[in-house]
Order: structure tokens, then sequence, then C-alpha cells
């Protein structure tokens, strides 16, 4: 996986387009929102999803990732979700996925 893939990224759901979600990393500029869904992707194989939850207070929910193809990870998290994020692109200040 290209090491720009690594950090924490924020859901730009503002700049979604047919199908594909569009990620920023942490501390970008966004325009107001109520909550957004965000998930980081560590080197070692952690990947930890960030949602809403109860009083507009954000959940972690941790869990692992590993490589299934060149541009596609295959996630786990604790609880039994799992799901594929299929990476369109991926670069400094921009990542772009399917599900």
């Amino acid at each position: 996986m290209p090491p720009e893939l690594f950090g924490h990224w924020v859901h730009s759901h503002e700049e979604d387009r047919a199908g594909e979600e569009v990620y920023r990393p942490l501390g970008w500029r966004f325009p107001l929102a109520r909550g957004r869904s965000a998930f980081e992707i560590k080197p070692d194989g952690e990947f930890v999803e960030h949602g809403p939850g109860p009083a507009d207070v954000s959940v972690a929910l941790k869990g692992r990732w590993q490589a299934v193809t060149a541009d596609r990870i295959s996630v786990s998290l604790s609880g039994g979700k799992s799901y594929e994020l299929h990476v369109s692109s991926v670069g400094p200040g921009l990542l772009k996925v399917r599900r």
C-alpha cells in the first residue's frame, strides 16, 4: 500500500461523486456539518472507524485491515462488521474510495 494511505481520514461527503467517497485528512477545513464519519488506517494493520454516536459524541470501533490487492483492502471490525475498500486514488490531502 502507498504510504499516503496511512493516516486519519475524514469523510468529505460534499465531494462524493457517482458512488465514490472522498476523504480528507484530519485537520482539513471542512464546511460545517453535523458529525462526520472517519477512519484511521495504520501501517501495522490496525484500523479504527469513527462515527457519530449518541449526543453527537464520536464513537470509535477498532479492528484490522489487510491488503487484498494493490488497490483494495479488507476491513474487519470488532463486533463482526466487515467490508472492503477499493482505493480509487490517494495522495497528499485526498483519498477516494469505493465500497
